[in-house]
């Protein structure tokens, strides 16, 4: 009885420092676990970092504030009587159509008549009385960014396009906006691989993703490999064959 007492006792120090030594094990993976996570949100608050759009864009010195091309004249007047229309409905307090539920589309169609009629300075002070009003409205940010591309203002479009992702991670055109501006106005069009992969992470959707992304790496990184491998996730988004485009990459990989 007094020896099984002394193993007992002998024993116990053992368990108590495997206890301890669980304890500190547990500690040490939640607090890797945390740092990770606070590394990939840094990471994730870098992305939407706006200061990139004057890192890596250039405007034009002058703002294209009337479009080049004048617009016939009963397409004009059309749409002019549709400005007013809203204007009026403004001014009333009374939406101009029965399915708008307030003003703010009475508000975005003034401006965006404006911009089709090409008097880009116009919707853009109307694109900002909108924002005033609504200033996290998604529709009106995204048409705001591809304004300024049409008045050569690169990095005020790509603000635009950061904003709309810091308040909708999830929204996938965004993504293949600011790839797009990047592969075609900025100093670093390789850039766009990242906001690319971004997307595919973040986005709620993923369809146009994949099949810009696979355009991406083909003709502009001359990755055929990973260009195949987009192409058969937009598949499996789809649920459709894409395999002709999937054979011609295919047929550019077995060249190389």
């Amino acid at each position: 009885m007094e020896s099984n007492e002394i193993n007992q006792a002998k024993n116990r120090p053992k368990g108590i420092w495997l206890l301890v030594l669980a304890i500190i094990l547990a500690i040490g993976i939640i607090w890797a676990y945390n740092s990770y996570q606070r590394a990939q949100d840094s990471q994730q608050e870098a992305f939407f970092d706006s200061a990139d759009a004057q890192k890596y864009f250039e405007n034009n010195p002058e703002r294209i504030e009337v479009g080049a091309v004048e617009p016939p004249e009963d397409f004009k007047a059309m749409v002019m009587a549709e400005i007013a229309k809203s204007e009026a409905a403004i001014e009333s307090n009374e939406p101009s159509q029965p399915q708008f539920t307030d003003l703010k589309e009475d508000y975005y169609m003034i401006a965006y008549n404006y911009y089709l009629l090409g008097q880009n300075a116009l919707a853009e002070e109307h694109y900002f009385r909108l924002l005033e009003k609504w200033p996290e409205d998604y529709k009106t940010i995204i048409s705001l960014s591809t304004l300024y591309v049409m008045m050569g203002q690169y990095q005020e479009s790509a603000k635009h396009l950061y904003r709309a992702l810091e308040l909708y991670p999830n929204e996938e055109q965004t993504y293949t906006r600011l790839a797009s501006l990047y592969v075609s106005y900025s100093n670093d069009p390789l850039k766009a691989d990242d906001i690319y992969q971004t997307g595919i992470k973040n986005s709620a959707t993923r369809r146009n993703i994949y099949k810009e992304y696979a355009y991406y790496l083909e003709r502009t990184k001359q990755d055929y490999s990973r260009a195949v491998e987009m192409w058969r996730e937009y598949e499996k988004v789809v649920g459709s064959l894409e395999q002709q485009e999937i054979d011609r990459l295919q047929m550019l990989l077995d060249l190389e």
